[in-house]
C-alpha cells in the first residue's frame, strides 16, 4: 500500500507516541549513499537534548512537506538540516523534528544509522558533498573493475583443460 506523506505522518506519529519505532519505506536520492531509494528506514522518537549533529531525523518544513535528512547543526531552538546530496534545507525550529532515524535496511541487514562513528561519516560527507558524488563515482567503478578482474581470474582458474 502506498500512502502520500499527508496520510501517513499521523500515523507514525500515533505510533511513535506510543513508544514504539516505525518502519517506512524511504524515496528518492538526496541522501545517496547513506540512504538509498526503497530503502527500508527505522525511526524512533526523541527527547530534544538527544539529537546530535550527524543525526539522520524525519522533520516538517515551514511549507508542511517532509523531509528525512541530516542534522548539520543545533543552536538553541534551531536545527540546519541538509541533505547528503548537499541541498541545504536551512534553519528549522527543533520542534520540527519528529522522529531520528535509528537504522536502515540494506542487503539483507540492519545497519545502525544513531551511533557516533555514522554521525562523523554522515557530517564528513556533507562537508565534502562538493566533491563527494564524483568520488564516489570513481569508486564505484574502481570496485566494478575489480570484481571483474576476480571473476576472469575465477573463471580461468576454474576452467576444464
Amino acid at each position: 500500500m502506498t500512502l502520500s506523506c499527508k496520510e501517513l505522518i499521523p500515523l507514525i506519529c500515533a505510533a511513535l507516541d506510543t513508544g514504539a519505532r516505525v518502519r517506512f519505506t524511504a524515496t528518492g536520492s538526496s541522501m545517496f549513499p547513506f540512504l538509498r531509494n526503497g530503502e527500508t528506514v527505522e525511526i524512533e522518537r526523541v527527547e530534544d537534548g538527544e539529537l546530535r549533529p550527524g543525526d539522520v531525523a524525519l522533520a516538517e518544513r515551514a511549507d508542511g512537506s517532509y523531509v528525512l535528512h541530516r542534522i548539520a547543526d543545533i543552536r538553541q531552538d534551531r536545527v540546519f538540516m541538509v541533505s547528503d546530496a548537499g541541498n541545504e534545507d536551512g534553519w528549522l525550529p527543533l520542534t520540527s523534528i519528529i522522529a531520528r532515524a535509528c537504522a536502515v535496511r540494506r542487503n539483507d541487514r540492519w545497519i545502525r544509522l544513531d551511533t557516533a562513528g555514522a554521525r562523523r561519516l554522515g557530517l564528513g560527507w556533507t562537508k565534502l558533498h562538493f566533491v563527494g558524488p564524483p568520488l564516489l563515482g570513481v569508486a564505484v567503478r574502481v570496485r566494478a573493475r575489480l570484481r571483474g578482474k576476480r571473476a576472469k581470474r575465477a573463471r580461468y582458474h576454474g576452467s576444464p583443460n
